[in-house]
């Protein structure tokens, strides 16, 4: 995930070291998202040709670029966090070619030049974290090729988990004020037509994060796309039943004690949501996608 500020380059900064234990290791909610990421990327993401180049927006610890220098690409992988960069660097020495690793974000000029790149991802709902959707899918568009494929990922505004965590009252994550900061605020932004933001959290013993979240509407997203001459070929949604299982929203938050392994009430809601969620992906919690440049 991507940092847009400095408090939450700076969070990112403090939770890094523990960043893969709590959100990529043995975490049944992000393992889900992670897997229909991989499903997306393997079915628009051909093997590496010679020249091939790759772009990682918000790579943090390199789960993406890891998938993107295994195809042969020659990668560069961005995140604002120094820390997130270290880990990820660390994680990729393996490759041949080893893929870059810069201190930047999605918007930076100066150190990536007039680049531009086969494919570009922006996966782990680091979209989220990103104030301007409208600029980012501009700056996309500058970096990709002609025909590049473009794969991302984001915390849906019209998830179903949203009602789930009100109905369960389980609201790990977030505040204690899950109505006002949440609920209305949302609908608020839903009635007037802008952007949703609040706050995300997650604590625990010598870490913590609070980073601020950017949601839009998939309409919106999809039109920023078509001005920056980006068409959407594939949508997919994750957690749509499965949310209504309070372990599951407890994972969300990184809570260990509850996520260590699924259990068989989740693993049936989990098959039945990979079936649903090309179908209902428009309240699934989380969205994946994928657009090319015409």
């Amino acid at each position: 995930m991507m940092p847009a500020t400095q408090h939450s380059r700076a969070a990112y900064d403090n939770i890094a070291d523990v960043y893969d234990s709590l959100f990529i290791d043995r975490n049944p909610y992000y393992d889900a998202v992670t897997l229909c990421e991989r499903k997306a990327f393997e079915a628009w993401i051909p093997s590496a040709t010679k020249n091939a180049t790759a772009l990682d927006i918000g790579c943090g610890t390199g789960l993406h670029t890891c998938w993107f220098a295994e195809e042969g690409y020659e990668t560069l992988g961005i995140d604002p966090s120094p820390r997130m960069i270290r880990i990820a660097a660390t994680k990729t020495q393996r490759f041949v070619p080893r893929p870059r690793l810069l201190v930047a974000d999605a918007f930076e000029g100066t150190l990536l030049g007039s680049e531009q790149f086969s494919a570009v991802c922006c996966l782990g709902s680091t979209l989220n974290h990103i104030s301007d959707w409208h600029r980012l899918a501009q700056s996309v568009s500058d970096r990709l090729q002609s025909g590049g494929v473009f794969v991302f990922s984001f915390d849906n505004l019209f998830g179903i988990d949203v009602v789930a965590r009100v109905v369960l009252r389980e609201y790990s994550g977030y505040s204690r004020q899950f109505w006002q900061d949440v609920i209305i605020e949302r609908a608020k932004a839903v009635w007037h037509g802008r952007p949703f933001h609040n706050h995300w959290q997650v604590g625990g013993p010598g870490y913590n994060l609070e980073v601020g979240l950017t949601y839009e509407r998939m309409s919106s997203w999809e039109r920023y796309l078509k001005g920056a001459g980006l068409s959407i070929r594939a949508l997919d949604g994750v957690h749509i039943l499965d949310c209504w299982n309070r372990r599951q929203l407890r994972a969300s938050a990184g809570l260990l004690d509850l996520c260590d392994a699924k259990d068989r009430r989740t693993a049936l809601l989990d098959k039945f949501d990979r079936r649903l969620g090309t179908l209902l992906h428009s309240v699934a919690a989380n969205v994946i996608g994928v657009a090319v440049k015409d």
